[in-house]
């Protein structure tokens, strides 16, 4: 081969996959789905004070703004058997409950914030420095069985995810 037949290949090869790219990116041609069952919160929300064990990445956080009553204590419960259902990776995520008020309940650890822009009819998932990632919507729509087991399924895909890196 002569020499002006490699330089004129290796510029093919150089160049082909960066004009790709480019059109790629420019016909907004990318996947619109997802393989996470929660909601990603788009917002940055970061809970202020945010104290976590040093082993914990994950938390799993309740909603509770004026203490924990009715609905919050079976939404703890199925979060504890979520928790529960981890195993031998439970000891890396937590169970919290979000609350304005110093309201104890039952061994559950609780985080005293502003609730203003969070649902009170939602799960959140946060990370071991205090941001709000995915949000599991509580609705009549979706049955609480679907809700906790795409909670279970993005934790463990998390965890292991944060075991490989």
């Amino acid at each position: 081969m002569s020499r002006k037949m490699v330089v004129s290949l290796f510029l093919v090869c150089f160049i082909t996959p960066l004009i790709s790219a480019y059109l790629f990116l420019q016909s907004n041609w990318s996947p619109n789905t997802t393989v996470n069952n929660g909601l990603l919160v788009t917002e940055n929300i970061i809970i202020t004070d945010w104290q976590t064990p040093e082993r914990r990445l994950w938390s799993i956080a309740v909603m509770a703004p004026n203490g924990c009553l009715g609905m919050c204590i079976a939404t703890i419960e199925s979060v504890n058997k979520v928790h529960l259902a981890l195993g031998k990776h439970n000891e890396h995520v937590g169970v919290v409950l979000l609350s304005e008020t110093e309201a104890a309940f039952n061994k559950t650890e609780i985080v005293k914030t502003q609730l203003n822009r969070l649902s009170e009819d939602s799960i959140y998932l946060v990370d071991h420095m205090g941001l709000i990632v995915l949000e599991y919507p509580l609705s009549s729509d979706i049955s609480e069985e679907i809700v906790f087991k795409g909670l279970l399924t993005d934790i463990k895909k998390l965890l292991k995810y944060a075991r490989s890196s």
